[in-house]
């Protein structure tokens, strides 16, 4: 194998551990905020409002830790574009688990973060532009 090639999916290897790692802090972050909140409000409820926290401390790890990258108002919005569809995808798998299927709660959050995982990797990776080979330029979001 080619040595560019091999170091090319070294590097999106490590850049899908340090997601992951990131991930499970922000899982960890949904699960408490569930755990606190959900005695004094509908889980739903709940599960929707953690969302906006999760958006922000995602974004700081995704853009510092994952990608390695920076942060500024725009990649943010670029960020925050690409996420929405993800979230919503979480949020509809987690109240069918939770509405209809009748898993608990906190249950309900783990398997629906397992089910959307990877596409959210691709979705957040492709956002904020992730490791890219020398000269090949960052496709925006909406196009292609």
């Amino acid at each position: 194998m080619d040595p560019k090639q091999l170091e090319k999916r070294k590097e999106l290897a490590w850049e899908f551990a340090r997601f992951a790692a990131n991930a499970g802090v922000v899982l960890a972050v949904k699960l408490l905020g569930l755990a606190l909140l959900t005695p004094y409000i509908h889980a739903s409820i709940a599960y929707a409002l953690i969302h906006v926290v999760t958006v922000l401390l995602s974004y700081v790890l995704h853009a510092f830790v994952s990608f390695k990258g920076t942060a500024s108002v725009r990649d943010f919005f670029q960020f925050l574009k690409a996420v929405l569809a993800v979230k919503l995808a979480d949020y509809v798998v987690f109240n069918v688990l939770f509405a209809y299927l009748e898993i608990k709660a906190l249950s309900s959050v783990v398997l629906a973060t397992a089910v959307i995982f990877v596409v959210r990797f691709l979705t957040i990776r492709r956002a904020l532009g992730g490791k890219r080979a020398e000269g090949e330029a960052k496709v925006p979001p909406s196009a292609g």
